[in-house]
């Protein structure tokens, strides 16, 4: 059981981490249904976060949900229930002025990877990385580093109790969430602070490392210092990412995505450069940009992608990130032209399946039929991963519009989803069902048999899609459940068919 101090809990600002989180949207998974309630409710929710704080959380190992990175990589992502990310969030909040500043913008970026060149005794240059660095990250010396940075041992101590209760008394820190990126920043600057002790010229951006070096041979001696320091502090080096080259041929890996871009926006006849992007989104400056532009992107990508053997991988990445872009630009202009690319996208570029997800909710008020034929056709066909599916199954509970009288295949989909061995998934398809009148009392009996707070919200919410079948005795019992009933019933959130 953790529990949180009187003191402490006096300290910590638990609204605050209750709006902060209501309103954070995570660029990997869909935004969970009860952030919708804490940001209607932020009262009620404090009030009951901190009542469950000082009473004690009986902490279960949190579920993870393996996200697509480029072409097949994985990337794990924690899954955790309201109660427990507020806590977190306001526990780190609290400990905030005391730990090392996160700058993640595309500029500091780009800073980042130009800084080398900047160093006129880089004459080589090393590139690597930590392989699974939050996951490896060891709870004990990752609270060591804390209570060595901040001083403040008690909110210290709950962190690592709470590290060691929802990882099953494993190493490391949730995946996917702006506390751990603050707290992994600690860890991150203090393999930092050791190599630039052992003489090295080094640069970071988050768990990304280059390294400036005269000469090969000091290449190799960096790289082995590197292992060295990242090993004592229990992380490991990212093999697969790691390697050295010439100052020139670095300054060309730098400037290679300029120049693609360059290049790519001369082969569809478009200055795509228009778009500017950061990070991945759009900028202000190109909210003006035509849906022709995307489209042509889109076609692009779709011609790139026959001849993908032939393309080289930088292109690659580049064509996708646009790819990208171009569902956006799309959503903004409200344009359902798209729609006909998201089957091929889904299929051949997984990694951006959140983009195609949002811009198929945006549409899916006013195309509800197509948004829908694009759902039957790549659950029927497509091999997708629990993930995909997860953010297919948001669009259709949030969609709001989609056509009840789905087809047959639909509906087996839907029902197959329900037994997922992911909460998440039986959650989200469980709302789904609800939302499009489609639940039965026996399925949300099921459903419940195996869940825990985790997907409490999502059954709760649905309860008012089994009435006035359901028997009373079947109405949730926490204090939490019960308000989102009262929610989603006053918001109208499952209308009578």
């Amino acid at each position: 059981m953790l529990m949180l101090g009187s003191r402490l809990l006096r300290d910590l600002n638990i609204k605050e981490a209750v709006l902060s989180e209501s309103i954070w949207k995570s660029d990997l998974v869909p935004t969970p249904l009860v952030n919708d309630f804490a940001s209607d409710e932020p009262d009620f929710v404090s009030d009951f976060v901190s009542e469950i704080g000082q009473a004690g959380i009986d902490l279960s190992q949190m579920s993870e949900i393996s996200a697509s990175k480029w072409r097949y990589g994985r990337r794990p992502v924690a899954l955790l229930p309201l109660v427990e990310r507020v806590l977190y969030r306001a526990v780190v909040s609290y400990l905030d002025a005391d730990l090392t500043p996160v700058n993640r913008t595309a500029d500091h970026y780009d800073q980042f990877l130009k800084a080398p060149l900047v160093d006129s005794a880089s004459r080589f240059i090393v590139s690597t990385d930590l392989a699974n660095f939050h996951s490896s990250i060891p709870t004990d010396r990752i609270a060591q580093e804390l209570v060595q940075v901040t001083g403040r041992w008690e909110a210290v101590e709950w962190l690592r109790r709470f590290y060691l209760g929802i990882s099953g008394g494993r190493n490391g820190i949730p995946h996917g969430s702006p506390p751990s990126t603050r707290v992994a920043e600690v860890y991150a600057s203090e393999l930092h602070r050791r190599l630039l002790l052992r003489g090295l010229s080094v640069w970071r951006y988050a768990d990304d490392f280059r390294i400036g070096a005269a000469s090969a041979i000091d290449c190799v001696v960096a790289l082995d210092i590197f292992d060295e320091e990242a090993r004592s502090l229990g992380l490991f080096v990212n093999e697969r990412k790691t390697f050295y080259v010439g100052r020139d041929r670095y300054e060309g890996i730098v400037n290679a995505p300029a120049e693609r871009l360059q290049e790519i926006s001369g082969e569809v006849e478009e200055d795509l450069t228009l778009l500017g992007y950061e990070d991945g989104a759009l900028t202000a400056d190109a909210s003006d940009v035509s849906s022709d532009v995307a489209i042509k992107i889109l076609e692009y990508w779709k011609f790139e992608r026959k001849e993908a053997d032939k393309v080289d991988v930088g292109k690659e990445i580049e064509i996708i990130r646009l790819v990208k872009l171009a569902f956006d630009v799309l959503q903004g202009e409200n344009d359902s032209s798209g729609l006909t690319f998201c089957h091929d996208v889904l299929r051949w570029e997984p990694q951006v399946t959140p983009a195609v997800a949002s811009y198929m909710l945006s549409q899916a008020g006013l195309y509800p039929g197509k948004v829908q034929d694009v759902i039957l056709k790549a659950t029927a066909s497509l091999p997708l991963t629990k993930w995909q599916n997860l953010w297919l199954l948001h669009v259709v509970a949030e969609g709001g519009n989609i056509p009840r009288n789905y087809p047959e295949s639909f509906h087996e989909w839907l029902i197959g989803e329900t037994r997922n061995s992911l909460e998440i998934n039986r959650s989200e398809a469980v709302w789904a069902l609800a939302r499009n009148s489609d639940l039965g009392v026996d399925l949300w009996n099921n459903v419940s048999l195996r869940a825990t707070r985790l997907g409490h919200p999502y059954l709760a919410a649905a309860f008012n899609g089994i009435l006035p079948a359901a028997p009373r005795s079947l109405r949730p019992t926490s204090a939490l459940d019960r308000k989102i009933v009262e929610w989603v019933e006053e918001n109208s959130l499952i209308c009578p068919f």
